[in-house]
């Protein structure tokens, strides 16, 4: 059964065995209540159970279980030879002590990479290996410890003191010693910082983050540049040379220095209209403006009222379009657009499905699937039933 293997596993084969056993000589049942086992055993059988049914169906017990993806969390990266652990997790972006998790050989501060790779997340993996390869551009040190050895009978706080370090530092980083009353049983070996290779490593970080900076945003994207053509601009290419001209002088756009733009009304009429053509209309607004153009003679001279109104003319004969209303009436304006009639999905449970699990696939509350599908929620799911996954 199962509660006897969970139980070989927690307390041993040979264990289960010989209580299987002794049950029957007495003739007693050889199932997992009735033999005698440990109370560590009789208490981790049934928590195991337990975890498998709240895990298979979690809206039954109440419980909302965060969705995992099935993919790799950490993934391989190819280690220096000699590198200090704080530099690895500064490098990979992480946290020490989470780095230090995910490689639990490493324990020293110093990680001598017998094996040639880490262990990181790996969406951390390209940053890993981007950063180290930036880092040793800049000729950056990998290690800032050394190691010593001091003599027996040499005191620890005094040889930690010589290196700028306390007794109990020392025996954190470099131990455990064979010590007695506070000193060296025997010659020891140790690593020590090195306070000047320190200073470079952080100086050499520092630039390592501003060169990352200053690449990122040179490979951005460029500024595009604005053409300007000889031939006379209409519509939102007018409205925006106009604004342009307003702010700053016209010869920065290549424009004649003559053109006085903000003080022709013809001009300023285009920019109005070709703003509203441009610019997105409010919610409920959709009437469409098309087919407005107007044509404007950008010369060397500025354009006096009597030609303003006949540029007005000559554009009303050259497009004869109706006049364009004004989207004031939401009423005629908002687009009629026909209701889709949305048929139920459906989805046939297969083995190993939990509600929470099809809830989160098809991103519904389990609540709604238990309302459209009427169960309740200590309904176990049966494969090959088909649930109602919308509405």
């Amino acid at each position: 059964s199962w509660e006897l293997a969970f139980a070989a596993y927690n307390c041993g084969e040979g264990c289960v065995g010989r209580a299987i056993q002794a049950n029957v000589k007495r003739g007693l049942p050889i199932d997992f209540a009735s033999l005698n086992l440990p109370n560590e055993t009789r208490s981790y059988v049934p928590k195991l159970i337990a975890v498998k049914n709240i895990v298979l169906s979690p809206a039954s017990y109440g419980v909302e279980l965060t969705a995992v993806d099935n993919k790799p969390y950490f993934s391989k990266v190819t280690a220096p030879d000699k590198i200090d652990i704080k530099l690895a997790a500064k490098l990979a972006e992480m946290a020490e002590d989470e780095f230090s998790a995910l490689n639990p050989a490493f324990n020293r501060p110093v990680a001598v990479s017998g094996t040639g790779y880490f262990l990181v997340p790996t969406e951390n993996a390209a940053i890993f290996s981007s950063n180290l390869k930036l880092y040793q551009s800049l000729n950056g040190p990998m290690v800032s410890w050394q190691t010593v050895t001091a003599r027996k009978g040499e005191v620890i706080n005094t040889v930690a003191k010589r290196y700028g370090m306390t007794g109990s530092y020392l025996r954190a980083t470099g131990g455990p010693f064979a010590e007695r009353k506070g000193k060296f049983a025997k010659a020891t070996t140790f690593m020590v910082p090195m306070a000047a290779q320190a200073k470079v490593m952080t100086a050499m970080l520092e630039k390592k983050a501003a060169l990352k900076i200053a690449q990122s945003s040179s490979a951005g994207p460029a500024h595009a540049s604005m053409p300007v053509s000889s031939s006379a601009p209409s519509g939102a290419a007018a409205g925006a040379m106009v604004a342009m001209s307003a702010n700053s002088t016209p010869s920065t756009y290549g424009l004649s220095a003559d053109i006085t733009a903000p003080r022709s009304p013809l001009l300023l009429a285009a920019a109005s209209v070709s703003a509203s053509a441009a610019a997105p209309l409010s919610a409920g607004h959709e009437t469409p403006i098309k087919n407005v153009s107007v044509d404007v003679g950008l010369g060397a001279n500025p354009i006096s009222p009597d030609s303003t109104n006949s540029a007005r003319q000559s554009a009303a004969k050259s497009n004869p379009q109706p006049p364009v209303i004004a989207a004031s009436n939401p009423a005629r304006s908002a687009p009629v657009t026909e209701k889709k009639v949305v048929k139920p999905r459906f989805y046939v449970v297969r083995s190993g499905d939990t509600l929470y699990a099809i809830a989160a696939k098809f991103n519904v509350g389990v609540a709604n699937l238990l309302l459209w599908n009427r169960l309740k929620p200590r309904t176990v799911l049966a494969v090959g039933i088909q649930l109602k996954v919308s509405a």
